[in-house]
């Protein structure tokens, strides 16, 4: 692992969720996305706060928005072993599917 701008980048294919860092409903829903993208059999590696320097949300879309925001990656596309994860459209749906559904429990 190695350790780039306050963040801990690993090569094991995983989800990763940020939500606000006060938590509420933002970290009510990255739980429920964790919870439905592990269902599909995606390793997760957390739901999680990235704080910037005034100790506020790192990501704007998360510090900015009104509503409750999260931010979620699903895999991604220059490690090899996540693109074998969602390289085909029924898998790609299927993580579609999963971020979507049962939003609010």
């Amino acid at each position: 692992m190695q350790r780039v701008r306050s963040k801990i980048f690993t090569t094991t294919p995983a989800v990763e969720s940020f939500y606000h860092y006060k938590g509420g409903i933002s970290k009510t829903l990255a739980q429920n996305i964790e919870t439905e993208v592990k269902a599909i059999g995606q390793t997760s590696s957390g739901c999680k706060i990235h704080l910037n320097s005034d100790g506020t949300d790192y990501y704007g879309f998360i510090r900015e928005t009104a509503c409750p925001a999260v931010i979620v990656e699903s895999y991604s596309v220059d490690n090899a072993a996540d693109v074998q994860i969602a390289d085909s459209i029924e898998e790609q749906k299927a993580f579609g599917r999963s971020l979507c559904a049962k939003r609010k429990r």
